[in-house]
């Protein structure tokens, strides 16, 4: 079963056109500085697929760890700053 933030990011990824899918690539280069980002082999395995499947995205891009693929917000935890989220009055 498709973890649901993942499965939301593939439907989103699907839904771009390609002069949609040109234009995040290039700006993430232009503004990250390389092409081999993980967040562009991740994009790019993404668009491939037919059908979200966690365990063969990890097969496909072996340098991404199954901690950096977006996971459902109520599992996210930020770590401890020991600041407060709120600015100070």
């Amino acid at each position: 079963m498709a973890k649901r933030s993942s499965d939301e990011l593939f439907q989103l990824i699907k839904s771009l056109e390609k002069a949609e899918k040109r234009n995040f690539k290039l700006f993430v280069q232009r503004n990250l500085g390389t092409a081999d980002l993980k967040i562009t082999l991740l994009f790019d395995a993404i668009d491939k697929m037919d059908e979200y499947d966690e365990e063969a995205l990890l097969r496909k891009v072996k340098t991404l760890k199954k901690v950096q693929i977006p996971q459902p917000e109520s599992q996210f935890v930020p770590p401890d700053t020991g600041q407060s989220a709120h600015p100070p009055r």
